[in-house]
């Protein structure tokens, strides 16, 4: 299935106290006998409230990822990653994750004992320390 180029695509649909978006993959092409434009569905992602798209969007994001990997893996579509994930960012935004800063390395700390117990043990090696 070669043909057809491949896109994210985002159905909108009211419910009766919300919207719903359902994603999926597909690649649009014509039908060769009406020439008309037809979708044909590669991967259905998710669908999700607008009211769950905080909570759900890590779950959703790890789905979309897995899903292009394996189609693309797989040669079920050609690489391109960026304008599906592109066209799904529009209206879930990928989590960011937070890094923590870096602690400084302290310096090290001389054991004034060792020392002390170092001379005394082999006072012949360390004469002129």
């Amino acid at each position: 299935m070669s043909y057809g180029k491949v896109a994210g695509r985002v159905v909108r649909r009211a419910n009766k106290d919300s919207v719903s978006f359902a994603f999926s993959i597909v690649k649009n092409r014509r039908n060769y006998h009406t020439g008309q434009s037809e979708h044909v569905q590669v991967a259905r992602i998710a669908t999700i409230k607008d009211s769950d798209f905080d909570r759900k969007a890590k779950s959703f994001w790890d789905t979309v990822d897995t899903t292009l990997n394996i189609l693309i893996d797989s040669g079920e579509i050609d690489n391109c990653r960026s304008e599906i994930c592109g066209k799904f960012e529009s209206y879930i935004p990928r989590p960011t994750i937070p890094v923590a800063a870096p602690v400084p390395a302290a310096k090290p700390v001389s054991n004034s004992d060792v020392s002390v117990r170092l001379r005394r043990r082999f006072p012949h090696l360390l004469k002129d320390l």
